[in-house]
């Protein structure tokens, strides 16, 4: 079955890396339709995400996007994570550049 999922349902992403989703070993995959990042401080502020394999850990072998920019108050849409295949374990890790600064939503869908 195929279903769509709030797979980071409006986190603020943390000053240091840290998942934000892992598909569930049961899956059989879940895949990224749509991520968008907002810029609520008054600064300019980065972010990073990469995919991990299940078991695996943070390298720049799995890094998707590296310290992308977002003016204040903007929004983006990322193109770098659509369509992107999440096999179960995987998971998704994220940081910003200051706690509590860029919101993100993640939607897609989960196949058991």
């Amino acid at each position: 079955m195929i279903k769509p999922k709030s797979l980071v349902d409006n986190a603020q992403l943390p000053a240091a890396a840290a998942a934000q989703y892992t598909a569930d070993a049961s899956l059989v995959a879940a895949l990224i339709k749509r991520a968008t990042f907002t810029n609520t401080d008054s600064s300019a502020r980065t972010f990073s995400i990469w995919i991990v394999p299940s078991g695996g850990s943070r390298a720049n072998s799995n890094l998707i996007i590296d310290d992308r920019s977002v003016a204040v108050d903007e929004t983006v849409d990322s193109t770098e994570l659509i369509n992107h295949v999440l096999e179960g374990g995987d998971s998704i890790h994220a940081v910003a550049s200051a706690a509590t600064a860029i919101t993100v939503k993640i939607s897609g869908f989960e196949q058991t």
